[in-house]
């Protein structure tokens, strides 16, 4: 796990100093090694650079990397799981090694078949090739979207990088916000792949490649979930006994895969379905102790599972060790928000940090249960179209009484009554949009109309051009149920434009390789033909993931009510925190929000009206990462 960053120049030689300017905010993701490849012979230029964390071939695998011949040079982040299979067949066909690093085998699978190479990659991976004799750059990333990958090309100068800090040094690089990206950010807390904060950065998006060769960009998809999903739905699995065989036997691969290391591993264990899943199979795939790590909230009652934790670990006989955080966010929030590429405002990036931080004392490669629900289904809100066809066979008083007593409890993550008050007035207001729009309702924070209040400056555009749920929604036709749609849309959207952009930022923060065993391209694959009735069954999340688990799992921990990695942001908005929150926010001449609407929903929230906590947050992190590095 690492950064790597490049620049293609066709105007002339690259300057002086670029390589740290673009290197040294790379240094948290690799503070084991840095390397650095420039290619002055003919235009184009070329300089690629390389921070490392090392992982697996701890003595050779400094990067950049050449093949034998020294004309394929490339730069990883990421791991490639299969590569030890990759390497044996292209040594049947000749080729020859110098290491044991799986960077080297990307040089030579790309040597060998070009931009092909990346179909034959089991992995998170974001990597450069340059092709030293052809002047050709080819930069990919994994088919999910587990590694990050920005880029700026104007037509003289290709500049990509981890992170999209390596830019702010870059003189001609103009870091003018976008304020569709503002907007996007605003209403789900996260920008979405290909745009970024900024107007002139890309985000390559997942499953993608690009290739420069002299003055040409193209940008090609190699692996499509929707094209994926939809060639599958003329071959729906439906078999209960023949999709628990399968998917035990998958995911359990998968585990096996990623307990690959040369350097001590855990597991973050929540005492959910999806780490208690992961701890039980790299226990039995590992064959000794395995160490699991998680997280509590001092003095926050409902968000403390952790003896749903000790129980899987006494289970499974981990090592198990947790921390009890009580964050200051007023003097801790300034090193919160240097962490962040980009505005990025889900709060439960700060117990994910946290927990990183504490796990990296430890070990230096941890094992997560992201992306279980988000293939298997596992979201309390995929059942809302059921829970709305329920309430539409209601009588008419009980559709009235209802909004009423949600409207009358206090909005709370604290305890569970105020939690199903936040989740009702979310369901009441979906039932007020078409079909259509339902699930971007429900994903939604600081919505176009409140954002119309708002900011200064409201973007508009076609409608569906900017909303990246709504657009992913209508990829299907009305062949598709509203739980495929809504897993689809969630796929490319709250996957990987917030859960794995948290787990890439908490981990590679403290330099912690996190990797993701329920994202293994094959078992998201296979997940996609499931029979939707399979995964949603009346109420029941992820039903047939915890069917397959039955034999391994207690079932008050297969079955217990969902509670998500949450940070009590609403509380601390409410406390001490609060005047903290209005003096950044407030005592400024605000150049993107109208004053007068943020003191509105302030009071609001204080007052308990409304949980207004992730909009507050929201706003908090951009005013202060807006401060720090785009001004």
């Amino acid at each position: 796990m690492c950064g790597i960053c490049g620049f293609v120049r066709f105007g002339g030689k690259i300057e002086n100093g670029t390589a740290e300017k673009m290197l040294s905010p790379l240094a948290h993701r690799g503070p084991d090694d840095e390397g650095i490849f420039v290619d002055n012979d003919r235009a184009p230029f070329l300089l690629l650079g390389h921070r490392r964390l090392s992982v697996i071939d701890l003595e050779g695998g400094h990067q950049p990397l050449s093949d034998e011949t020294g004309n394929f040079w490339c730069v990883h982040n990421g791991e490639i799981y299969n590569f030890p299979e990759l390497k044996n067949e292209l040594e049947g066909k000749g080729y020859v090694f110098r290491t044991h690093s799986d960077t080297e085998v990307i040089a030579n699978m790309y040597r060998f078949c070009g931009s092909e190479c990346v179909r034959k990659l089991n992995g998170m991976f974001a990597f450069c090739v340059w092709d030293k004799k052809e002047r050709t750059l080819f930069l990919a990333r994994d088919r999910i979207g587990i590694k990050p990958v920005y880029y700026y090309f104007d037509g003289d100068n290709f500049i990509f990088s981890s992170s999209i800090k390596s830019f702010l040094g870059i003189d001609f690089v103009k870091k003018e916000v976008d304020s569709e990206a503002l907007s996007e950010y605003l209403q789900y807390l996260y920008i979405n792949a290909p745009r970024s904060i900024f107007k002139s950065i890309r985000k390559l998006e997942p499953g993608s490649c690009i290739k420069l060769r002299e003055k040409s960009l193209t940008v090609t998809r190699y692996w499509d979930a929707v094209e994926i999903i939809k060639s599958g739905n003329d071959n729906i699995v439906s078999n209960e006994n023949e999709c628990v065989e399968k998917i035990k036997s998958l995911l359990a691969d998968s585990v096996k895969m990623r307990l690959i290391s040369d350097v001590p591993l855990g597991v973050f264990l929540s005492g959910g379905v999806d780490s208690s899943i992961i701890t039980s199979l790299a226990v039995k795939g590992s064959g000794k102790k395995v160490n699991t790590f998680s997280v509590t909230f001092k003095g926050k009652g409902y968000y403390d599972e952790s003896r749903f934790a000790r129980k899987v670990s006494r289970l499974f006989e981990t090592e198990h060790r947790e921390i009890e955080i009580e964050p200051d966010l007023g003097s801790e929030l300034g090193e919160i928000i240097s962490l962040l590429d980009e505005p990025f405002a889900d709060s439960s990036f700060v117990p994910a940090f946290y927990l990183s931080k504490f796990t990296r004392r430890f070990v230096k490669v941890a094992l997560s249960g992201t992306g279980g629900d988000d293939i298997f289904a596992g979201y309390r809100r995929y059942a809302v179209g059921n829970a709305i066809k329920m309430l539409e066979r209601s009588p008419g008083f009980i559709k009235k009484a209802l909004p009423a007593v949600a409207n009358n409890i206090f909005p709370t993550r604290k305890n569970r009554m105020g939690e199903k008050a936040i989740l009702a007035r979310r369901l009441f207001a979906a039932m007020e949009k078409d079909e259509e729009r339902r699930h971007g309702e429900i994903m939604s924070f600081i919505t176009r109309d409140m954002q119309r209040e708002l900011l200064l400056v409201m973007p508009e555009a076609p409608e569906g051009t900017r909303d990246t749920v709504l657009s992913a929604y209508r990829l299907f036709d009305d062949g598709y149920s509203y739980v495929n749609r809504a897993l689809y849309a969630d796929f490319i959207s709250y996957l990987g434009g917030d859960l794995l952009v948290k787990e890439d930022q908490a981990t590679m923060a403290v330099a912690l390789e996190g990797r993701v065993p329920f994202l293994d391209h094959r078992l998201a694959e296979y997940s996609f033909r499931i029979d939707p009735r399979l995964k949603l069954r009346g109420f029941t999340t992820k039903y047939i993931l915890k069917k397959a688990f039955e034999d391994a799992l207690p079932r008050d921990i297969l079955y217990r009510e969902k509670h998500g990695f949450a940070f009590p942001i609403s509380e601390y908005l409410r406390g001490d925190f609060s005047d903290v929150a209005e003096d950044i926010l407030l005592s400024r001449k605000n150049v993107f929000f109208n004053n007068e609407a943020i003191k509105d929903m302030l009071n609001s929230h204080r007052e308990g009206k409304s949980d207004f906590g992730q909009h507050l947050w929201a706003l908090l992190v951009f005013n202060l990462w807006h401060d720090k590095y785009a001004k």
